[in-house]
């Protein structure tokens, strides 16, 4: 089981740092370097195949640092922490709703444009569409 402990202090929080900024900064504290790595390197590759991410695929073709079993424990944690799916029992991992968001918040090198970002921001706002509906529209952008 993976759990940590955070404590944040009233010095820690100003008055003037809104809820999303401390949100952010939680989430980040939360996932460590491995864990973005990965997360990246899975959503990426899911972006490209449409196909579920093994850890075989992540060593062989991102040359992670991490033994495919390291890789397998930390994507299980992305999988309990919701940044990542499970299709099949035996099958690789496909990023959640909260995967892309996070990949796009946080990881993501490139400045997208406005339209862009408001078209995708659409995408991820409209809460009764299916995941492979996420997916699809993500991919035509």
């Amino acid at each position: 089981m993976f759990s940590i402990n955070v404590n944040i202090s009233a010095e820690a929080i100003s008055l003037s740092t809104s809820y999303s900024e401390v949100k952010a900064e939680m989430i980040s504290s939360i996932l460590f370097s491995p864990l973005i790595e990965i997360l990246g390197a899975i959503v990426e590759e899911y972006i490209q195949s449409a196909e579920p991410v093994g850890s075989k695929t992540l060593m062989e073709k991102y040359r992670l640092p991490y033994s495919s079993a390291t890789i397998r424990n930390e994507m299980s944690d992305l999988e309990n922490l919701g940044y990542l799916e499970k299709t099949h029992t035996s099958s690789g991992r496909i990023p959640s709703t909260k995967g892309y968001r996070y990949y796009v918040e946080h990881i993501m090198e490139e400045k997208m444009d406005e339209k862009l970002e408001l078209v995708l921001r659409e995408v991820f706002s409209d809460r009764a569409m299916k995941i492979d509906e996420v997916i699809k529209r993500s991919c035509d952008i």
